[in-house]
């Protein structure tokens, strides 16, 4: 009888995590979709103006172009590191941007390649203080947020998004989106190495969530032989 109990126990708390993996990965997919989804339609959606932002919600605005007019701050610059571009190894050159009605903006100008050693810095485009008109696509860090994590999901604190770590590190408040540079009114900023559109993807979360059936299905499959070999067992004896 404490057999029996014991391999009960143990194939309901498998099957239990089974169907909850297989949850969890499947919510993964719808987010994943919707996040596609909202993408998609954002990319085709009229050019954004600052003054538009305070009255949309973050979802309105994620990924859509926006135009801004006023000055780069060159002494505020930061190289991101661990940036690709055609396999080769370089940096994200982020730069802050103020526009003329006084809010800073984080404005990514795209990639540039790694100097040929770590003592040498990279060699970024050029930049000055002169007033300038840009084009961007917004980015927003919470919509970002809900696509993340694995398996085993660790939150994701307000303190670990980039746009943080960039504030803390220049000492400045700016505001809750980000740019990716994409034209300029003075063409030679215009980057040279853009930073691009991601490649949309569902990823493999539905095929996790049939997987992780599968396997509650055979804890079930396997439970049941084990209980029929015993029941043939006690029968023989």
């Amino acid at each position: 009888m404490k057999r029996f109990l014991a391999l009960t126990a143990i194939a309901v708390i498998l099957f239990a995590i089974c169907l909850q993996a297989a949850s969890w990965q499947y919510d993964r997919h719808i987010k994943r979709s919707s996040y596609n989804r909202l993408t998609e339609a954002n990319l085709d959606r009229p050019l954004l103006q600052e003054t538009q932002l305070a009255s949309l919600s973050v979802e309105d605005i994620s990924w859509r172009e926006l135009q801004l007019t006023g000055y780069f701050q060159p002494e505020k610059e930061i190289l991101v590191r661990n940036r690709y571009n055609n396999g080769e190894y370089g940096f994200g050159v982020v730069t802050l941007f103020r526009s003329n009605s006084g809010k800073n903006y984080w404005i990514d100008r795209g990639w540039a390649k790694a100097g040929p050693d770590a003592k040498t810095p990279p060699k970024t485009q050029p930049i000055d203080d002169s007033r300038v008109t840009i084009l961007g696509r917004v980015h927003t860090d919470r919509i970002d947020r809900q696509i993340g994590g694995t398996l085993f999901a660790v939150p994701n604190g307000s303190g670990s998004t980039e746009l943080k770590q960039w504030d803390n590190q220049e000492q400045i408040k700016t505001e809750p989106i980000y740019l990716d540079l994409i034209d300029a009114s003075d063409k030679a900023l215009v980057p040279l190495n853009p930073t691009v559109v991601p490649v949309l993807s569902d990823g493999p979360h539905l095929a996790y969530t049939f997987q992780w059936i599968i396997f509650s299905l055979l804890v079930l499959f396997g439970y049941g032989l084990v209980i029929r070999e015993d029941f043939k067992e006690r029968r023989s004896g």
